[in-house]
């Protein structure tokens, strides 16, 4: 079981269990679940990762910018920058 990583179904259902329990969920809410239940309410979870990140950064002074995911018609502003540069 890894530390603020979501789930997989190479959890134990107990690992699972316990991960939900740590985020907060209602004891009642998740005791006679199985192991699809369960690995189905963790993916309803919100995940932490990104705060995470955000507040290491706001620490340092920096601004975290994210980029939408790569799409046909729409380009990565960073990779348009390395492209002028060899143009």
């Amino acid at each position: 079981m890894e530390g603020t990583a979501n789930p997989t179904s190479s959890w134990w259902k107990l690992e699972i269990f316990k991960w939900l329990l740590d985020k907060g969920v209602p004891y009642e809410e998740i005791r006679d679940m199985t192991k699809a239940a369960h690995l189905q309410r963790a993916h309803a979870v919100p995940s932490e990762v990104v705060l995470q990140i955000e507040e290491a950064v706001k620490g340092t002074g920096h601004t975290v910018l994210w980029l939408l995911p790569y799409h046909a018609a729409l380009y990565n502003p960073i990779e348009m920058v390395c492209l002028s540069q060899f143009l």
